[in-house]
């Protein structure tokens, strides 16, 4: 199966060894990474890259990890993964070098990505977790009408406070 894609404006190739640098530059990046997680150091960013490599390239793992290219030059990652080993839904990530940020480039990768985990990749729902703060990641994924998970406490019958929020598309009301 060709897991190589494009959208009108940007192209997606697998991740490859020699994707390093641009991974340290996103992963080891303080602003980049601030609503994520801490940045990593030299022997998280090598373990962690090694381990992206290996799943997107081992046929075991239902995990991939995408270069995401604009005339011809890197601009970012994304990823897709299995949620859980025993069923068809998975989880979308992506991160963009500062430079390519407030570009419409999110959005077409963001796009790209879902269509193509719908369509070639047969899941059925693709979920976005991020943090509640992150607010270009909370309006693509309005735009693109992701369907927003309770923050209600079924316990107590009341609203909750998050730092994280969940949403999720379903293959079936995919319609871009």
């Amino acid at each position: 199966m060709q897991l190589n894609f494009a959208t009108p404006q940007l192209n997606m190739r697998l991740l490859s060894k020699d994707d390093f640098a641009l991974f340290a530059l996103l992963y080891g990046d303080e602003k980049t990474m601030r609503k994520i997680c801490a940045p990593f150091d030299a022997e998280q960013l090598t373990k962690t890259f090694e381990l992206a490599l290996t799943r997107t390239h081992d046929q075991h793992y239902r995990y991939w990890m995408w270069v995401i290219e604009h005339q011809g030059k890197a601009i970012g990652l994304q990823s897709l993964g299995i949620r859980k080993a025993t069923d068809n839904d998975a989880d979308i990530g992506i991160m963009l070098l500062q430079q390519a940020h407030g570009k419409p480039f999110a959005m077409d990768a963001t796009i790209g990505l879902v269509s193509f985990g719908f369509k070639h990749l047969n899941f059925r729902r693709i979920y976005a977790e991020f943090d509640h703060k992150n607010l270009a990641t909370k309006r693509i994924t309005k735009r693109l009408n992701f369907t927003y998970e309770s923050t209600q406490d079924t316990d107590n019958n009341k609203q909750t406070a998050q730092n994280s929020l969940t949403c999720y598309l379903e293959a079936e009301k995919w319609h871009f």
